[in-house]
This record gives structure tokens, sequence and C-alpha cells, in this order.
């Protein structure tokens, strides 16, 4: 249910820069904290590194690039 808003929120982020950034900040608060999670509970397999890292770093980078060009 989570990705599902986070999706809605950057969707309507195109039209709302403002509710694009908040949403793409807790997108990544949300990556941050998994990967918390999974690294306490010691669950350092694939997953861990494709899954949870992979989409931080792919969260990040949406936030940076923009600004970067």
């Amino acid at each position: 249910m989570i990705k599902l808003l986070a999706a809605a929120g950057l969707v309507v982020g195109i039209k709302y820069p403002g509710i694009g950034l908040a949403t793409n900040v807790a997108v990544i608060g949300y990556f941050a904290c998994a990967s918390y999670a999974h690294y306490r509970a010691r669950f350092l397999k694939q997953e861990f590194w494709l899954n949870c890292l992979g989409m931080l770093a792919l969260s990040v980078s949406v936030l940076v690039l923009p600004y970067a060009i």
C-alpha cells in the first residue's frame, strides 16, 4: 500500500513539484529504514543488495539528478 501511495505521489508531483519532492524524500526514508531492518536482521543476501540498496540508490538519484543538470 505504501508503494502504491508513493507512486501516486510521484505522479501528482509532475504537476505539483512540492508534493513530488516530499514523496521522494519519504521514499528515500522508507528504503533507508528497510535497509536498516535488513541489516539488523542480518539478512544480507542478494535481495538486500539488489532490492533495498538498489532502490535506495535509484531514489536518491531521482532526487539529486534533476538539480545536478
